[in-house]
């Protein structure tokens, strides 16, 4: 989501991406031209590809990490142009492979 934003969100490469990350969510903000309509209807399919005619695969790995650790990912228009790509993962059971006995 990170290389999108920094390949496909700049309409000049001083303009901000933006990381912010809080319980069980990573998004991730550019200031560019936002999502391509060609690829708005399916971001995350495999092969789908915007402006740049690149392989399509980076959204398609994001979706597929998300939902391996049954999470979700979307993407939205930002308000005031650009787009907002977002990684929902749910909390982690940190008790998976720690014996009953030793679980508090």
């Amino acid at each position: 989501m990170l290389e999108n934003g920094l390949t496909h969100g700049a309409v000049n490469r001083s303009a901000p991406v933006e990381v912010h990350i809080a319980e069980g969510r990573v998004s991730v903000r550019d200031h560019g031209p936002g999502v391509d309509p060609v690829m708005s209807a399916s971001p995350f399919d495999r092969g789908t590809a915007g402006r740049s005619g690149r392989n399509g695969i980076g959204l398609a790995l994001v979706a597929w990490v998300a939902q391996a650790h049954g999470g979700n990912a979307s993407i939205e228009p930002a308000v005031g142009g650009g787009t907002i790509a977002t990684l929902w993962l749910p909390p982690a059971d940190i008790t998976v492979g720690v014996p009953a006995a030793v679980r508090i």
